[in-house]
């Protein structure tokens, strides 16, 4: 998927009408197309060092979001190289360059500094996400309870899988059995962060599961 599509994407989806309070939260959610990695209850990657640039100890950075969102100066991350040595540091310098974002960290002073650490993992703790209101991300739907529009329990979701579409993979609670539920913003009634609940009205003929 190129680049250029992802954007035009971004900007078709920005375009639609928010009457209900969830929209915007569910459209910056499709919208965000970003690949997270959740390590633990408190950390998430958000991308990962490619390789040296320069001779200033600039590194490019693959960020797993396409607007590099996650990628602030003057926030720290922790780097976490491929035989899990970990370095925090803090990103002072960021800027577009081709499909990276050149990044100038502090504990990196010249390229030298910056070859034991290619591949190496960029981690944020999930408290430090910039969030734009009440955002949801794809690792944080883990644990929600999912009702339909009648107020029936349907079971509880395990995760979030994008097949390229997003889609619930729920837990039914009465047997041991998976099923799926695209998560489709016209579908959605409520959502609940402090309850972990969501509700969807799922269409008739789809809701047998």
């Amino acid at each position: 998927m190129s680049r250029s599509f992802i954007l035009d994407f971004i900007e078709t989806r920005r375009e639609l009408n928010a009457p209900k309070p969830w929209r915007r939260r569910v459209v910056r959610l499709l919208n965000n197309l970003m690949t997270e990695y959740l390590i633990n209850n408190e950390d998430v990657v958000i991308g990962r060092i490619y390789r040296e640039h320069g001779i200033k100890g600039f590194c490019k950075v693959h960020s797993f979001n396409p607007e590099g969102l996650f990628l602030r100066e003057g926030q720290e991350y922790t780097l976490l190289s491929e035989d899990k040595r970990r370095q925090p540091t803090t990103l002072e310098q960021v800027q577009v360059f081709q499909r990276y974002f050149l990044c100038k960290f502090d504990c990196f002073e010249n390229p030298e500094a910056i070859e034991p650490w290619r591949k190496a993992e960029l981690v944020i703790k999930q408290k430090d996400i910039p969030r734009d209101g009440d955002e949801i991300f794809d690792f944080e739907w883990p644990g929600y309870t999912l009702y339909n529009d009648q107020e029936q329990r349907l079971g509880l979701i395990k995760h979030l899988e994008r097949n390229p579409l997003p889609q619930f993979v729920v837990q039914k609670e009465s047997e041991n059995q998976e099923f799926y539920v695209p998560l489709t913003e016209d579908w959605i009634v409520e959502i609940d962060p402090e309850q972990k609940k969501i509700v969807m009205a799922i269409p008739e003929g789809l809701d047998d599961f």
